[in-house]
């Protein structure tokens, strides 16, 4: 079966590319191609309006993040094949799912951290509040790295494997920390939409 490459079109056997979700990429555009869909994924679901500079500056990183990932995979694969293939797969999707939780909860401290930060800014004046305002910058900053990291892990996670109580026990700490976290989301969407009106203003 024949597949077409979405970022230069090229067309090749299926067997040779590289699928990610519905899409498929050819050798040479996999890793760009892959950090492409993840970027417009993100942005999508965190609702996350990134700037062209930004845009650059994620994309590179997940790409590079891809190929980081790509060569883990291949070294993992080649260190352990002769062990049980049961017991790997197991130990490593309980280790993705932990990791999955503490960036969550360190999602969840950043959060509220930045809420904080704001909330210290907003009642003072602006030469009050001059450090407060460069730690909600930087934390603000962490805590979209940590979201990165997060959703890309997410993926990689295959949930139809794990219990039900399991997924009942991830439901219930993501549920119970989400408040905070969704209102920050809320912030940085406002900030940006913001931003890209007084963009346009200025053009006009």
């Amino acid at each position: 079966m024949y597949q077409i490459c979405e970022m230069c079109k090229k067309r090749d056997l299926q067997k040779d590319m590289t699928g990610y979700n519905e899409f498929f990429f050819c050798r040479k555009c996999e890793f760009k191609g892959m950090a492409e869909q993840a970027l417009k994924e993100m942005e999508k679901s965190e609702n996350i309006k990134y700037s062209e500079e930004d845009r650059k500056a994620n994309l590179k990183s997940l790409e590079i993040m891809f190929k980081k990932q790509h060569e883990k995979i291949i070294k993992n694969y080649q260190s352990f094949e002769n062990k049980p293939l049961n017991k790997i797969n197991t130990n490593d999707l309980n280790k993705k799912v932990e990791k999955y939780l503490e960036l969550y909860k360190k999602g969840y401290k950043l959060a509220v951290k930045a809420l904080g930060l704001y909330e210290i800014i907003d009642k003072l004046d602006f030469e009050e509040t001059k450090e407060e305002n460069k730690k909600l910058v930087d934390t603000v900053n962490e805590f979209q790295d940590i979201k990165k990291e997060e959703i890309f892990l997410k993926q990689e996670i295959d949930f139809s494997s794990l219990s039900k109580t399991r997924i009942n026990e991830i439901n219930k700490i993501c549920k119970k920390l989400e408040d905070p976290i969704i209102a920050l989301i809320e912030f940085i969407d406002s900030y940006f939409e913001l931003k890209n009106k007084e963009k346009e203003n200025k053009k006009n």
